[in-house]
């Protein structure tokens, strides 16, 4: 009875033997052999091309790892080594060296890497410079076109700088459920009758104002960054302006831009 679990024992034992653990450290200057925490990699995605089942890959405390991973290889450990805080594995890029704007308004400005889709300072989300800064104004009435939708809305004209073409290239998020926001570009503006007149891209098949009036906002207007906690950015340029939460300098807080859909993926591994 006694001989099935010591055979299970003894090869438990010779898988712990010829597996490997991984070391990985981003805040190496290069990578070393990898087999020991004095010499790590230092990108997981070198552990990826190594790894095989029952091996550990082990990411050092405290460092932050920009990458875009995939472990497809099951038995997988994926865990930390080293003290502090645990390893992050970001999708964002970090933005620096910030330069504060003319005026009294503690405003400031940087260059991204990449053409970044959220932000966040100290991990806080900054909302993309938005109106109304709160709430939501409501659609009176929409318009399939063969390209895209019109939306009428009279909360659009109280706006104090609104002229026609004023959210052209700016985006309309509509509310379509509690978790779920449908966003479209803004293709063109004209006002009539009181009334503001969205022009918006066709995107997804999913936009349907059938239960209007229902509650949108529109971001990424350079002009509508008036307030704490806002913040803008130039698709071709990668210009960011920020106006960081409580007025803080940028340059003293950790700034991280969302760029990669995913960062660390995983099939059958355990973390």
């Amino acid at each position: 009875m006694s001989r099935p679990l010591l055979c299970a024992v003894l090869l438990e034992g010779l898988s712990s033997v010829y597996s490997t653990n991984y070391y990985i450290s981003s805040g190496v200057a290069a990578s070393g052999g990898g087999t020991s925490s004095s010499s790590p990699l230092k990108t997981v995605a070198e552990a990826v091309s190594r790894a095989s089942s029952g091996d550990s890959v082990l990411l050092k405390r405290g460092d932050v790892f920009r990458e875009s991973v995939a472990f497809t290889q099951g038995g997988i450990v994926i865990g930390a080594y080293g003290s502090g805080e645990p390893p992050v594995m970001s999708g964002g890029i970090a933005i620096t060296g910030w330069t504060k704007q003319a005026g009294a308004r503690p405003v400031y400005t940087a260059t991204a890497s990449s053409a970044v889709e959220y932000l966040f300072a100290d991990n806080q989300f900054v909302w993309s410079a938005r109106w109304p800064d709160t709430g939501f104004a409501r659609v009176l009435g929409y318009t399939r076109t063969s390209t895209g939708y019109t939306i009428q809305s009279k909360q659009l004209t109280g706006n104090p700088r609104d002229a026609g073409g004023y959210w052209t290239g700016a985006r309309v998020r509509w509310r379509r459920w509690d978790w779920w926001y449908e966003a479209r570009t803004v293709t063109n503006y004209t006002t009539s009758g009181g009334t503001g007149i969205l022009t918006v891209d066709g995107g997804s098949s999913y936009w349907n104002m059938a239960t209007a009036p229902v509650g949108f906002y529109m971001d990424n207007k350079l002009s509508e960054l008036d307030r704490a906690n806002e913040w803008h950015i130039n698709p071709s340029t990668r210009l960011v302006t920020l106006w960081a939460p409580d007025g803080k300098d940028p340059n003293t807080m950790s700034i991280e831009g969302s760029y990669r859909e995913k960062a660390l993926t995983v099939t059958n591994a355990r973390i």
